[in-house]
């Protein structure tokens, strides 16, 4: 990946270094902590997945990262002791620091966690808490391997990376070697006198590179003025969707089997952070990053040789996502994840080589209405949905054109389709100056020790003729 020339200031770094102190005075050993601990950790269920949280507040707050409320319309909050409890709605929320405060009943005995007074010390021990993959009120252990600023993250993973992440730059992250998976979203890093320091939240491609937001920007959130104040509906957040939801049903859990022998599942378009970074890992893909005319990030496109080659995302002016593409030598190859302004599904589709291959979904206002399979561009089979209800299905594009919502569906889906290759032609467009500007800046780099070789060869050549011309001068006076 090219070099990101944004960084930590040394202002920044020193103002994090202020904050990091000695050791707790008071350590205990794992088992004392998790004692201490294992009652505030709550596991949050919630109709789009599976996270985990910690009491801050007897009241019935339940601080957990935005991620794992992003997309929900109802959520649980299970305790240590089996109780399941109601989640009311949020508090509030911190998108760019994935942070968010949910409002359950008031306990009946004290379970918030004690929050630590300054960060931890790297090299200290820590406790990772939460339901790791569904293994409720799993505890791993580690050590702090840094405390980064946001920036300073962004200058490491790159620019699109972090932008895909969507945090921001003055976020504070604690790197730890804690092992967690996908589930402990939102769980608790204590350090080993029981106190919290951060919220598990992301991991990066690689061996024990995991973060964790931090103490300083958890404050942030908990010293709003929220006494009294009432929950607000989880539906009234509005967050990047992956996966489309519907009232009584779960997504993840939707099979359809289709007769031509194909299982549809929305498995197959899931696509998580560790996927994410696993298909940006290539060195030799460079990133074109095209804003919009407020300055906001538009896209961020992979390339290789002025074409598109990687992944490429793109967001609407609202930073609501617009498009999720891998492309392959200037094709389409493998997912395409597309939203509306609302941030609801809009086309979900299969690739390969540029022809569609596998499974497309079609959604109206986040609706699901029609599943088709393709192979070489081909319609296979096309079944009418109303949300998560299978209709009529067809066997071929000729039968499907004959029944008129099929007809429109699928005309809808050209016109989407023409859509999006005005965009594809405007990334192309601004790849093809990128590769020339970069172009143009090698051969201004280069041009100096060109003329050098170029002066070098002359100088030899002249030398040369020089030699043999003194040589011929020689023989012939018979010296």
């Amino acid at each position: 990946m090219p070099a990101v020339t944004e960084r930590a200031s040394l202002f920044r770094l020193a103002a994090i270094s202020m904050v990091l102190g000695p050791l707790p005075a008071v350590a205990l050993d794992l088992v004392e902590v998790v004692k201490r601990v294992e009652n505030s950790v709550v596991r949050v269920d919630t109709d789009a997945g599976l996270g985990s949280g910690v009491i801050v507040d007897d009241r019935g707050f339940i601080l957990t990262n935005y991620h794992v409320i992003d997309g929900a319309r109802r959520s649980t909050v299970t305790l240590r002791s089996g109780k399941v409890l109601e989640a009311r709605g949020y508090l509030a929320v911190d998108r760019l620091r994935d942070l968010a405060l949910l409002k359950t009943d008031e306990f009946a005995r004290p379970l918030a966690i004690k929050i630590a007074a300054r960060l931890p010390a790297v090299g200290e021990k820590v406790a990772a808490f939460g339901n790791p993959k569904g293994f409720s009120f799993t505890t791993s252990e580690g050590i702090v391997s840094a405390v980064r600023a946001g920036n300073e993250v962004m200058a490491i993973i790159g620019q699109r990376e972090y932008a895909i992440l969507g945090y921001a730059a003055d976020a504070t992250w604690i790197q730890t070697t804690a092992p967690i998976s996908p589930g402990n979203s939102g769980g608790p890093l204590v350090n080993m006198s029981a106190e919290l320091v951060g919220l598990n939240t992301w991991s990066f491609a690689g061996q024990n590179l995991n973060f964790a937001i931090s103490l300083s920007d958890i404050n942030r959130l908990l010293d709003r003025k929220l006494d009294g104040a009432a929950p607000k509906d989880l539906a009234t957040l509005r967050g990047r969707r992956g996966r489309p939801t519907a009232p009584g049903a779960r997504p993840e859990e939707f099979k359809l089997a289709l007769p031509t022998g194909r299982v549809f599942s929305f498995d197959i378009f899931d696509t998580s952070g560790t996927d994410i970074f696993r298909t940006l890992d290539s060195t030799d893909v460079d990133t074109v990053v095209i804003r919009h005319a407020n300055g906001a990030l538009y896209a961020a496109a992979g390339q290789l040789g002025g074409v598109l080659h990687g992944l490429t995302l793109a967001l609407y002016e609202n930073r609501e996502p617009m498009v999720y593409i891998n492309y392959h030598e200037g094709r389409r190859h493998g997912i395409l994840k597309t939203w509306n302004e609302a941030g609801e599904l809009k086309l979900l589709a299969q690739y390969v080589k540029g022809r569609r291959y596998g499974f497309a979904c079609y959604f109206e206002k986040g609706n699901l209405a029609m599943i088709s399979q393709y192979k070489n561009d081909e319609l296979e089979f096309l079944q009418l949905m109303d949300g998560y209800k299978p209709l009529q299905g067809f066997a071929s594009e000729a039968q499907a054109n004959e029944n008129s919502r099929a007809h429109d569906l699928l005309k809808q889906l050209g016109e989407y389709e023409e859509l999006l290759k005005k965009n594809e032609a405007a990334f192309r467009k601004q790849i093809r100056e990128f590769e020339i500007e970069k172009r143009r800046a090698l051969a201004t780099q280069l041009a100096p020790e060109k003329r050098r070789r170029i002066q070098e060869r002359i100088d030899r050549q002249n030398a040369q003729r020089n030699g043999f011309f003194r040589d011929l001068d020689r023989a012939a006076k018979g010296r």
